[in-house]
């Protein structure tokens, strides 16, 4: 994480976009404008403002806690029917994230609005030299505006995937 702005491990440089048919580069962000966003999101955010200086540890800082939990209910009925041989019918039903059904807040994943790569956020990137364009090597901003980048900059959207809803299964097992 970077000290300030005279810290020479980490400089920002612009931003550009380049359109090879055109052969237009344009500026998308000054390497000032960056700089100022990110360290307002390091300094908004409580474990990466006490970092400053070092280095960010994998997965020091972690996703919102999430509770969830399953419920299964089963039923067994026994017969011979008519043989000497006991048979066993068990009907189950399970509940899948119990809390989301209870209420919809609960049991559902929370994921960063920024770019990420396996849970791990990336704010920055690296941008490669490009003569073309003109582009420098160095730090960028992941998103295109600086709106952007502070609009999902510490937000935690709900995933709303298979995993974050609640469901219900039914299960019949004969046993002979």
């Amino acid at each position: 994480m970077p000290t300030g702005t005279s810290d020479p491990k980490f400089s920002f440089v612009d931003k550009i976009s380049y359109n090879s048919k055109t052969k237009v580069a344009k500026t998308l962000l000054t390497a000032g404008e960056q700089y100022e966003a990110f360290m307002k999101y390091v300094d908004g955010n409580p474990y990466l403002s006490k970092r400053k200086g070092n280095f960010a540890e994998r997965f020091g800082a972690l996703q919102p806690w999430l509770n969830r939990f399953d419920l299964k209910l089963m039923q067994e009925f026994y017969s011979d029917f008519g043989t000497d041989h006991r048979y066993t019918l068990q009907v189950s039903l399970d509940f899948i994230n119990v809390g989301n059904m209870l209420n919809s807040n609960w049991g559902v994943y929370k994921t960063a609005a920024l770019k990420s790569s396996y849970g791990n956020i990336l704010p920055v990137e690296m941008q490669r030299a490009n003569t073309k364009s003109g582009a420098q090597k160095g730090f960028v901003l992941t998103e295109n505006s600086i709106e952007d980048f502070n609009k999902k900059a510490n937000v935690w959207n709900d995933d709303l995937g298979l995993g974050s809803t609640w469901g219900m299964l039914l299960g019949v097992k004969l046993l002979f």
